[in-house]
């Protein structure tokens, strides 16, 4: 039981950390690397920005601006009810991880750096866990 507790406290930070740094490997900076709740509503501002007519997000498709829009409120909300990502359960981690990887794919349109996960437990045990997928992988 405290071995599922500590990965979950620190498996999905450094999970975060882990795809922030990949993203950042050969391509543009990803528009969201979130650490804190501080610097998420900074980020957000800015891409919300970037969405508007003549920004640098202007030239994105209506399906894909209100894709990034659903996951910026979807991550608004994350951060709002626990304040950081250390005091999100697990589910909410990794809804948080998803929104923030697609997020960046759609902003940068760089596909090979679009991770996804999936928080349950795996065939044959009933303690839950996280599984990533690379998107070119899926």
């Amino acid at each position: 039981m405290c071995k599922r507790y500590f990965l979950m406290a620190t498996g999905m930070p450094l999970l975060l950390a882990a795809g922030a740094a990949l993203a950042g490997a050969e391509s543009a900076p990803a528009p969201f690397n979130i650490s804190n709740a501080q610097d998420f509503a900074q980020q957000a501002a800015a891409v919300r920005s970037g969405l508007q007519s003549g920004g640098e997000y202007a030239n994105l498709s209506a399906r894909d601006r209100d894709l990034v829009m659903r996951d910026i409120d979807l991550m608004t909300a994350l951060m709002q009810r626990r304040g950081s990502i250390e005091a999100m359960s697990g589910g909410e981690r990794v809804r948080m991880f998803n929104a923030q990887s697609e997020s960046n794919r759609l902003l940068t349109g760089d596909v090979s750096d679009y991770v996804i996960c999936d928080f349950g437990p795996q065939t044959g045990s009933h303690l839950p866990s996280t599984q990533c997928w690379a998107g070119d992988g899926i």
